[in-house]
């Protein structure tokens, strides 16, 4: 069963991003067991993800400013999660 992990900048109400918590929602999680990674706060969207028993992570990085250490807080996630599928949304 291949674990699916959605990274999204984040999760905030938008179009975007309520079609990946519909997606995450109504995926068979025993054929697909998906992850969410938000590259901001979990905003909005996040609560219904995490209701929905599906894993929510945050890189916790800032709007308008990069930051490295958010690359390595996803290397990190990845080898803990150990996802066949990495799909990227905006």
């Amino acid at each position: 069963m291949p674990k699916i992990l959605h990274l999204i900048t984040g999760l905030e109400t938008g179009g975007a991003e309520r079609m990946l918590a519909r997606l995450v929602a109504r995926t068979d999680r025993d054929r697909f067991p998906s992850a969410v990674v938000s590259m901001t706060a979990p905003g909005a969207i996040g609560a219904g993800i995490a209701e929905c028993g599906v894993t929510l992570r945050s890189l916790g990085l800032r709007r308008g400013r990069p930051d490295p250490r958010g690359v390595l807080r996803l290397v990190r996630i990845m080898r803990e999660l150990r996802p066949a599928v990495l799909q990227t949304w905006l």
